[in-house]
């Protein structure tokens, strides 16, 4: 039955949210009860993901709109079931997790977690290579793959409560986007080394498999990616603070503290020396506490035969460590110049105003005039407690006392331990770390360029805000503001000598900070990028990493150089001439937006009974939406719609 568009409206306006979003987002009400020809299949997957649709909501959708606009859900499910080539198989798996438990052993104990995966990779990514050149999506990126060969990324994260194994073709357009990331293998529980290797050995075995398979007579080169622990876990390297923690050289934590003109290159890690060092860490008995002068650090053997110049370096757990360790510093030496400023104040007793930074002054002043009563009320007992105590009993030790005046004496010990405490107190200043106005106003110029630090990942920053506090107008700004910071604290009562000293002090801090953020700058945007690299930026690029860490050398001459310092400088130059191509072709970006999907997945399928079947359910939803049929059709208007 037709009725006319105003109805159709006015009764759309009395439905659920979710009815309403997809009735808009598929055609207009007036066409779709004028008779508009129906959605395929394809493209009704295509909304369920895009709309994160339960089969419910997808049932009361369909008698919405009164008419063969959707197809049946048995059609759909048939749809999928072929999309999917029954290649997903899952299981409950034993795993081990921390616990503080009575049942646990050592402080771990074995729980049983559904564990999802691909029965045969190769077979999937093979299907995928033809699906994708049907639909015109392979592209070699203007000669940056070589012709005979089609290049596979394939890594882990761990996100949320469950660990993510995923590859991407990177003959895609896009080969980091969300539509190309595809999770082969997944499990709920943390990624230490023996949940590994309980759950993932037999798939990294089809993982080192996959570089003997040719497409079309083309070659499959297998890249590894991923974060620095994982890497480190996946080719036997006890962990990120051993003393030889790099993956592609034998260079030791002291070592890299000098810079590379003076020390020279290392010799690399391989996959050959690292297995002999694990024979060798296996001769000497498995002790972990001498890994580092038996094995260089080799406590395992690798779980996965992909050698190490095709492990990607994580350039973007790169530019955000390193980006953090700098202002981690920046943060600091603005902290030193609000205590300066703090004491100042303090000693002066100004706090007529009304601040966060002029209540913690207000409330030295009352510490400092509480533990002042004190002192003195210590002080008299003291005195008094002295003259009531014959002189020997004050020479000799407390055991050596009698009776009769061991408690007296005791009290006497007691009151000069506790004035020593007060004194030292009294001595020092409290004020909370990066509470000033000096590094408050450092999280001020943060907002102000809409860029939030993660609170509960100590205070770590995420990719896209690394990328705007690279823009010179947000380095300007930040080191601009401990002058402009410290300009406003300052009150008639400090010595003009005093403000000038802490004036000089805070133009330095914001000309060094000024300098090397802007070389970082550099160097992150001359590697994060999919562009092809010409020899001559090759060598631009080296030169500027060198220069960031003589700029690092010289300003911080007490800071060690950090694992992801030592990969920047090191071996950054070396993978884009071996490569040919920025890191953000091949990098771990990819990976990491992964768990936001599978997040709006999961609440999707909540209400399903049982773990396994919830996680098998998210499997399939994600393979479905990263089948190219269903990706052609996502985020197009119906008129595009292909039978």
């Amino acid at each position: 039955m037709v009725i006319n568009a105003s109805c159709a409206i006015h009764r759309l306006r009395t439905k659920p949210a979710y009815v309403q979003r997809l009735v808009k987002s598929t055609s207009k009400v007036d066409e779709v009860q004028s008779g508009q020809q129906p959605l395929t299949t394809n493209r009704s997957l295509a909304m369920i993901k895009d709309c994160h649709l339960a089969w419910d909501q997808l049932r009361k959708l369909r008698r919405y709109l009164n008419g063969p606009v959707i197809p049946s859900e048995r059609a759909l499910r048939k749809q999928q079931s072929c999309l999917l080539k029954d290649n997903l198989k899952g299981e409950m798996i034993n795993l081990v997790f921390r616990s503080s438990k009575a049942d646990g052993v050592d402080g771990f104990q074995i729980r049983e977690v559904p564990f999802v995966y691909v029965k045969d990779l190769g077979a999937m990514i093979l299907d995928y290579l033809d699906r994708h050149d049907k639909n015109n999506n392979l592209t070699w990126h203007n000669g940056v793959i070589p012709n005979d060969e089609v290049w596979i990324k394939v890594g882990g994260d761990k996100g949320g409560n469950s660990f993510k194994m995923d590859f991407q073709i990177a003959n895609i357009r896009h080969p980091n986007s969300l539509q190309n990331t595809v999770v082969f293998a997944c499990f709920e529980a943390n990624d230490s080394t023996s949940n590994l290797q309980r759950a993932l050995l037999p798939i990294f075995e089809q993982v080192s498999a996959l570089t003997s398979l040719k497409w079309r007579k083309r070659s499959l080169r297998v890249f590894c990616f991923g974060d620095y622990e994982l890497l480190n876990k996946m080719y036997g390297i006890c962990g990120c603070n051993a003393r030889y923690c790099c993956i592609y050289c034998l260079g030791s934590k002291q070592a890299w503290q000098q810079p590379l003109e003076q020390r020279g290159w290392f010799p690399e890690r391989t996959l050959t020396n690292i297995k002999e060092h694990h024979q060798l860490f296996i001769q000497d008995g498995a002790r972990q506490v001498r890994a580092k002068d038996i094995s260089f650090s080799v406590v395992n053997s690798p779980m996965i035969e992909v050698e190490t110049d095709h492990v990607v370096l994580p350039s973007l757990h790169i530019s955000l460590g390193v980006f953090k360790k700098l202002y981690d510093l920046f943060e600091r030496d603005c902290h030193n110049l609000d205590v300066e400023l703090f004491q100042l104040r303090v000693k002066a007793q100004d706090c007529e105003e009304n601040n966060n930074f002029e209540d913690q002054i207000a409330a030295e002043i009352k510490r400092q005039e509480k533990i002042h009563t004190q002192l003195q009320i210590k002080r008299y007992q003291l005195e008094t407690a002295e003259e009531e105590l014959p002189l020997y009993v004050l020479q000799n030790d407390i055991n050596e006392i009698d009776a009769a005046f061991k408690d007296m004496a005791c009290n006497v010990f007691k009151l000069r331990d506790e004035i020593q405490e007060l004194e030292h107190d009294a001595g020092t200043l409290q004020l909370q770390y990066a509470t000033g106005p000096v590094t408050s106003s450092l999280d001020k110029v943060l907002n102000n360029f809409k860029v939030q630090r993660q609170a509960y990942h100590g205070k770590a920053f995420v990719g896209n805000h690394v990328n705007r506090c690279c823009k010179p107008d947000v380095i300007n700004a930040l080191t601009r503001a401990p002058q402009e910071a410290l300009e406003k604290g300052f009150t008639d009562d400090i010595p003009l000598g005093k403000q000038e000293k802490l004036r000089h002090q805070a133009g330095r801090i914001g000309a060094n900070y000024k300098d090397i953020l802007f070389k970082f700058a550099d160097v992150h945007a001359a590697i994060n990028h999919t562009r092809a690299v010409t020899t001559a930026e090759i060598n631009r690029i080296d030169l500027s990493i060198r220069e960031l860490l003589r700029t690092y050398h010289h300003i911080f001459p007490k800071e060690n150089i950090t694992p992801k310092l030592h990969l920047l400088e090191d071996h950054a130059v070396s993978q884009l001439g071996k490569f040919g191509v920025g890191f953000g072709l091949l990098n771990e970006q990819g990976g990491e937006l992964i768990h936001s999907e599978f997040n709006r997945i999961a609440r999707v399928v909540q209400g399903m009974k049982g773990d396994l079947q919830k996680l098998t359910a998210i499997m399939k939803r994600h393979h479905t939406s990263t089948t190219p049929e269903i990706c052609k059709n996502m985020g197009k208007k119906s008129s595009d719609n292909e039978q």
